[in-house]
């Protein structure tokens, strides 16, 4: 093993920075289970967190703070977060490897999970975890007894949030059995009592609306007719209208438009006759499982709670003629369901170009006969003021279209397949494949010599060889030449990929398309393997994007390099 001299390490450099202790890419988690209207004032507010942890790196001039991640509104028992992915994004991308929360209820409240993170997913990935009020930090855990104080704290949390919410629940479920109103906020058409947050009142502004709903409803307009004529008339759909009144803090719902799933979701609510309909969904924290829905008859129905806005006779009649509508439709579907083609091959993979929604999928029947069409479903609803250009496409042309262009692909595929092996088979192409091959060896050679020599300078520091900063020094610099081998090392290898006989083997694109070459007719499989997007724009102009470009830009750059050898 070759060992260095002392006088080889002098021949480095006159001086060496020595740092004293590693700096982190530090982020601030934060977490609040009820939103935090800016107006609570203990130690649990998210101001209040991000101002502890922010105190704490301040004073730590090895943390460097990169960024905050807050969590408003999230439940700790589990780790489905927005902004808690968002942060595992950045540490598994290697921008940072350290987290600060206040405290570990902050983080999370179910045991297992947290246990997990804690000991097995933030050491695999090197993060140094701090919880500044728990005084833990996984770099300084002395003792077992430190990791059985934060297990029992990550145990105690999670009973706590689960005992929590079987006194919430049992306490609302009381409330709701007594006619009060437990909501976020009321119905559109009425507004939360000023005087009792539990009672709702009818709001003037917007209940004529409902009136008039109920009323086109009976008269026989369609519920996207009715969001279209909202739509025109300017009045404001019901989470627009919550924005305005600052219920609703989200900018997405500033240009929110009539739909008619909204319209049907009023027409449905038998709010608007004077009694509450409360339990739809059942929350099962204490069980550790999500909101489930309830069955009708386990809803908690209180008549006379307030003031109607329609007549029981009026929201009745409203029901019949949505349930008549939607028996015929079920009949028409059912009757004809032996015809035309049940399977939607197109379904996910096709959009407009115009609006970004995806088409959806309409059927006719005519004279016995279905016929299937795509459409936008933002112009069908809202005209021009969200699309453009309406869409109206028939199934057989755009699976004409689509197979033409899939067809066309294929032929490509097959031509840039020989060539590639043509280009592979050339002299030059195989001696620069066996200089890869040479550099390659010399790259792991020096790789392994780094490695020795590091191992080496141990044994010299031990014996008093070299002083500490000597050792440190040439440490440092073996490590760095290991990491540039290492670094050329990858790129030969990822040259040598390509003037192989398995590189077309490997070839996603080739592989893709060879699967179908022999196929006579579009399928899901073909679709779902070979596509990423149909789009339609403007007057019914179809293009086709196809997955794995890449890959077939590697292999033309492949061909062209083959033959420019072949030539030389």
């Amino acid at each position: 093993m070759p060992r260095p001299s002392k006088r080889h390490i002098a021949n480095m450099g006159e001086s060496a920075v020595i740092t004293a202790e590693k700096t982190y890419d530090t982020a601030i988690y934060a977490r609040l289970s009820v939103e935090d209207s800016g107006k609570k004032d203990n130690g649990d507010s998210i101001d209040n967190q991000v101002y502890i942890a922010k105190q704490y790196v301040a004073e730590r001039p090895y943390l460097n703070l990169c960024d905050t991640f807050i969590d408003n509104g999230e439940t700790g028992v589990n780790f489905n977060r927005p902004q808690f992915n968002a942060l595992m994004d950045e540490v598994k991308a290697g921008r940072i490897n350290c987290i600060v929360v206040k405290d570990l209820s902050r983080f999370g409240r179910n045991y297992i999970e947290t246990g997990n993170f804690l000991e097995r997913v933030f050491p695999f990935l090197g993060v140094r975890f701090i919880s500044v009020n728990d005084n833990y930090d996984t770099n300084n855990i002395e003792t077992n007894s430190e990791s059985l104080t934060i297990a029992l704290k990550s145990l105690i949390n999670d009973v706590y949030a689960k005992d929590i919410s079987r006194k919430a629940t049992a306490a609302l479920g009381t409330k709701q059995k007594n006619g009060e109103f437990i909501g976020t906020y009321a119905a559109y058409g009425y507004l939360k009592s000023t005087e009792n947050n539990h009672k709702i009142v009818v709001d003037e502004e917007t209940s004529p609306v409902v009136r008039d709903i109920f009323k086109w409803k009976i008269e026989g307009v369609g519920n996207n007719t009715i969001a279209r004529k909202l739509n025109d008339m300017g009045i404001p759909s019901p989470n627009k209208y919550r924005y305005t009144l600052g219920l609703l803090k989200s900018r997405k719902y500033a240009t929110m438009l009539w739909s008619n799933t909204t319209v049907k979701s009023i027409l449905q609510n038998a709010v608007y006759t004077g009694c509450l309909v409360q339990g739809r969904k059942k929350t099962r924290l204490a069980q550790g499982l999500s909101a489930a829905k309830q069955t009708p008859d386990k809803w908690i129905v209180i008549e006379n709670t307030h003031a109607p806005i329609i007549s029981r006779e009026t929201f009745d009649k409203a029901q019949e003629i949505m349930q008549t509508i939607n028996k015929t439709y079920s009949e028409n579907v059912g009757k004809y369901a032996d015809k035309g083609n049940p399977e939607n091959i197109f379904k996910t993979l096709i959009s407009c170009g115009d609006c970004g929604i995806n088409l959806s999928r309409y059927k006719s029947v005519r004279r016995g006969k279905v016929k299937y069409h795509y459409i936008c479903p933002n112009y069908e609803r809202h005209q021009t003021r969200v699309c453009p250009c309406r869409k109206f496409i028939s199934e057989p042309l755009l699976i004409e279209s689509v197979w033409n262009a899939i067809q066309s692909e294929i032929s490509v595929s097959v031509d840039v397949e020989k060539l590639v092996r043509k280009a592979q088979n050339g002299g030059k192409m195989k001696s620069r494949a066996k200089t890869i091959k040479a550099q390659i060896s010399e790259a792991k050679g020096k790789i392994e010599r780094s490695v020795n020599l590091a191992i080496a300078l141990y044994d010299d520091y031990s014996d008093g060889v070299l002083t500490e900063s000597e050792y440190l020094f040439a440490k440092t610099k073996y490590s760095e030449e290991k990491r540039l081998w290492e670094q050329r090392l990858n790129e030969l290898i990822a040259e040598e990929a390509k003037h192989t006989d398995t590189f077309i083997n490997d070839n996603k694109w080739l592989a893709a398309l060879s699967r179908f070459n022999d196929s006579k007719s579009l399928t899901r499989d073909m679709l779902v393997t070979i596509v990423e997007r149909v789009i339609v724009s403007g007057k019914n102009e179809i293009s086709v994007v196809f997955k794995h470009r890449d890959e077939y830009e590697a292999l033309i750059r492949h061909t062209t390099e083959g033959e420019v050898n072949a030539n030389a």
